[in-house]
């Protein structure tokens, strides 16, 4: 029975050095969102391109307006706006319409969410003629200030995909739960983005603000109900000889929800999506890489790196067993290989905060157990053969 200690210890010690690989990713790619800034190579064209700005929308009328209202204000004769109103049963098309803009209405209660309205989207422009750059849009967030030109251009002068950097902040009365999530959300979609854009590496999709030239679209199938669709097609387009890039000059911010109820569905599709991706898209990458494909390598360690919270919790519970195992045995190598992993999680979440969560109160920090804890109930439905299979749209009331 000499074997069982050895077994236990090699066991552990195969778990810390598991969960030290994502954790020291994710310091590299934290610290290096501290670099110098890269800059385009590629020379001004006097040629603007033509733009269409596609917007699938279900159910949206609470934000449709505002949404096409801005988008509208940055648009030359030659562009044009298509709002895909995809299953609704309020007045969306009829307040895009409203606002004298194109709408195509779809009605198909099996092939339900945000791929199939992009790919019904793309086919309609196509008969229409295509532009040279097509834009997508969230219909429940209005775009910056020059944000569509900044977008188009890039994409147009680079031919390939972009996407701006997108995020979510907490309301005027964060609780430190909306808190700890709006840093996750810093962390996720601008400081480890930038980080691997200061690499020259390519990035994931992570939502609204994409600009793709319009022959690249040959090369996907939009046509899904994938829980993370946008990072899905980005991951597409890579394999496909298209690395998306990180445009910075473009911030576009939404709003976490309000109620918990919806925040936890919101997160509980993202979760599950990103999860199912790593576990079908990190193989696929890792071959890619042997064949030197551009940026296989890089997003493929990007999404080893798991969810936050789920990271943390994942070396919390085996710091524990590590230390009662430590205890009893004498044997502190895989506790000391946990609880290193966690301060080099803790690093990296410090100089995420540095980057671009000053404005959050740091006090609040101190709800990332309460967070965790909180998230717990979405991974273990995960891992336990109960995941989200199906798109649910996040309520915006």
């Amino acid at each position: 029975m000499n074997w069982i200690p050895t077994t236990i210890n090699l066991a552990l010690l195969s778990a810390g050095v598991a969960l030290a690989i994502p954790s020291i990713i994710l310091l590299a790619e934290c610290a290096a969102s501290w670099l110098p800034r890269r800059r385009p190579t590629a020379k001004p064209s006097a040629a603007r391109p033509s733009i269409a700005v596609l917007i699938p929308a279900h159910n949206e009328s609470l934000t449709i307006s505002a949404t096409l209202a801005a988008a509208t204000l940055q648009l030359a004769p030659n562009d044009r706006i298509l709002v895909v109103a995809d299953n609704c049963t309020d007045d969306t098309a009829h307040l895009a319409r409203l606002a004298f803009t194109d709408v195509l209405e779809r009605f198909d209660t099996v092939n339900r969410g945000k791929g199939f309205a992009l790919a019904a989207g793309i086919e309609h422009l196509r008969r229409l003629g295509p532009p040279d750059v097509l834009l997508l849009l969230d219909a429940d967030v209005a775009p910056p200030p020059a944000a569509i030109q900044t977008l188009a251009n890039a994409a147009h002068l680079s031919g390939q995909p972009v996407q701006a950097i997108y995020l979510l902040h907490a309301d005027q009365k964060p609780t430190p739960k909306s808190v700890v999530s709006e840093l996750a959300f810093i962390t996720k979609n601008l400081v480890r983005p930038l980080g691997l854009h200061n690499l020259g590496q390519p990035v994931l999709l992570t939502g609204t603000g994409i600009a793709l030239p319009w022959p690249v679209l040959a090369s996907v199938d939009l046509a899904s109900g994938d829980l993370v669709e946008d990072m899905k097609l980005g991951l597409d387009l890579l394999r496909a000889g298209h690395p998306p890039v990180l445009c910075p000059d473009v911030v576009i911010r939404g709003s976490l929800p309000d109620s918990t109820r919806t925040a936890f569905t919101q997160r509980t599709r993202w979760e599950h999506g990103h999860l199912s991706v790593i576990k079908r898209f990190v193989p696929a990458l890792l071959a890619d890489a042997l064949r030197l494909r551009p940026g296989a390598l890089a997003i493929a360690l990007d999404l080893l790196v798991p969810p936050l919270a789920l990271l943390v919790g994942l070396l919390v519970g085996l710091a524990a067993i590590s230390l009662g195992w430590a205890w009893m045995s004498s044997r502190w190598v895989s506790f000391a290989v946990a609880v290193g992993s966690l301060f080099v999680v803790g690093c990296a979440v410090a100089l995420a905060w540095l980057r671009g969560g000053r404005h959050l109160p740091l006090w609040n920090l101190l709800a990332v157990p309460f967070y965790v804890l909180w998230k717990i109930p979405m991974y273990l439905r995960f891992f336990a053969g109960r995941k989200q299979s199906t798109w649910v749209r996040t309520d915006r009331a």
